[in-house]
């Protein structure tokens, strides 16, 4: 009886050393391939992209937040355990045309370079559809919010990627915005090098919006509820105020807030931007 207790131990205790060298291994191997990637390209219709690795954050209401949405909460780790890449910028009316033949937005007279608005989150798939069948050698989608919001962060903790009070150098709010969009690339960029991941646009995410999934969330690779009503969009946009108003000043833009709305709602305010699987 001890030498069976005694095998099945060793015997748990190889298959348990076999799981973790199995783990370590793909965990290497996803840093080698991360590592020989290359760091940014550009698709056939001047699209950008950039490398965001793999890694871990902290998921909605941040540590140092006092006031937070109840959806927002609980604020938990989460890990992308894939690299990924995200447009560098938001996507563009000419993007847009040169895809669709058309231009839906509303600022259709700020040029090829402002980012396409008025854009639902239907219209987006039927784009995304468009565009792979163009480039097959990549797929494209959204990003899942957790996705979005590990991009947006870029390893930071704070309420806004640049820190924790309001800056008009780093994106387009009501405050600097002249009530409209504005060609993108013109502020600071985040520290993967994303440009107007705060303002200028909404930004549509494919999860489903609950109030409750943070509740529940996945640790690995969140991608919100398999059904719903509502779709997550995040990022602010020109529309969205920076008052005094601890309650209102940047609220939006912060990088936790969950905006959503309708599969076929279109506004001046949404936009979207790419992640794009290149392996």
């Amino acid at each position: 009886m001890k030498y069976f207790k005694l095998g099945y131990f060793c015997f748990v205790c190889l298959l348990f050393g076999e799981k973790i060298e199995i783990v370590e291994n793909k965990k290497t191997e996803q840093i080698i391939i991360e590592q020989n990637m290359p760091k940014e390209w550009q698709n056939g219709i001047g699209m950008q992209f950039v490398l965001i690795p793999s890694g871990e954050f902290r998921l909605g209401c941040g540590e140092t937040e006092t006031i937070c949405e109840d959806n927002e909460t609980p604020g938990h780790v989460v890990r992308i355990t894939n690299f990924f890449y995200m447009g560098k910028y938001e996507v563009t009316q000419g993007q847009w045309k040169s895809i669709m033949g058309d231009n839906p937005s509303y600022f259709d007279e700020c040029g090829d370079n402002c980012p396409v608005d008025s854009i639902s989150w239907k219209d987006t798939q039927e784009f995304i559809l468009k565009l792979n069948m163009k480039e097959s050698s990549v797929k494209y989608r959204l990003p899942t919010e957790a996705e979005w919001e590990y991009a947006a962060r870029s390893g930071t903790t704070t309420k806004y990627y640049w820190g924790e009070d309001m800056d008009e150098n780093s994106g387009w709010y009501a405050n600097n915005s002249e009530r409209k969009t504005h060609p993108v690339g013109m502020k600071k960029p985040n520290g993967f090098g994303l440009f107007d991941i705060s303002g200028n646009v909404w930004e549509w995410c494919s999860d489903w919006f609950s109030d409750i999934y943070y509740l529940n969330s996945p640790k690995e690779n969140p991608k919100g509820f398999e059904f719903g009503r509502l779709k997550v969009a995040k990022g602010g946009s020109w529309h969205d105020e920076v008052s005094p108003n601890a309650r209102t000043s940047g609220y939006a833009i912060r990088h936790a807030y969950r905006n959503r709305g309708n599969v076929m709602h279109k506004s001046p305010t949404a936009g979207f931007r790419l992640v794009a699987e290149k392996y």
